[in-house]
């Protein structure tokens, strides 16, 4: 993933279920630039449900599992939230087909 100013973040995901297209679970983690796993930060459970909501909707909704408390604080200070917030709001637009920087 390369952020707003151009920095590179490396992970990992394993998944661990999938119902197409209604749900997708996985363990998502952290990577070194090579690829091998960082087990210096935490993991995380994320998983995804899609529902069909009237009038030709689609609702998503997405939980995210930590192993301690003090590693989902240790995620939420490295950016976590931002990072979502940010991502999730492209998704009508790669949806669509437009681009976007």
């Amino acid at each position: 993933m390369t952020g707003a100013e151009g920095d590179q973040h490396h992970g990992w995901w394993q998944i661990i279920a999938v119902d197409p297209p209604h749900h997708l679970s996985f363990e998502d983690g952290f990577a070194h630039g090579d690829g091998a796993v960082d087990d210096g930060l935490p993991t995380m459970l994320i998983e995804v449900e899609l529902t069909a909501h009237p009038r030709d909707k689609t609702v998503m909704a997405i939980l995210t599992t930590f192993p301690t408390l003090a590693a989902m604080n240790q995620i939420l200070e490295m950016g976590h939230e931002a990072g979502m917030i940010a991502a999730l709001g492209q998704i009508d637009d790669v949806l669509a087909g437009v681009a976007t920087n």
